[in-house]
């Protein structure tokens, strides 16, 4: 007897709640890696007795500002910098990086996310 189902954002099927139902009856809780909902029927979980638990909402702000972190951390190289300075090692070679002053930067993807990083 199966209780429960978790699915990844990305392997999102079409009609996850029917097909859920038809082949596991015992499921009474179907879990999302995601905040949203998108392509899953509340109405339909609801009437097999499903319910649908996700993440709770977060700030896509947030995210979008820590990938920009991330992009600058790398783009400084402040990953080596950091195990060299735990080894007192304060050399710069190699950690100097590139400046972003004048260059194009591609964000792919425009969800949530995507658009607070482009703006």
């Amino acid at each position: 007897m199966m209780e429960f189902v978790f699915v990844h954002r990305d392997a999102l099927i079409p009609n996850i709640v029917e097909k859920t139902h038809q082949n596991c009856p015992s499921v009474k809780i179907i879990a999302l890696r995601s905040a949203g909902h998108k392509g899953v029927s509340l109405e339909t979980a609801k009437s097999y007795g499903i319910e649908i638990c996700r993440i709770p909402p977060y700030s896509p702000h947030a995210v979008a500002e820590h990938a920009v972190a991330l992009l600058l951390s790398l783009n400084r190289n402040m990953h080596h910098a950091f195990f060299r300075t735990k080894q007192h090692n304060f050399t710069l070679d190699g950690l100097v990086g590139v400046d972003l002053f004048g260059k194009t930067v591609g964000i792919i993807g425009t969800g949530d996310i995507g658009i607070c990083a482009v703006n």
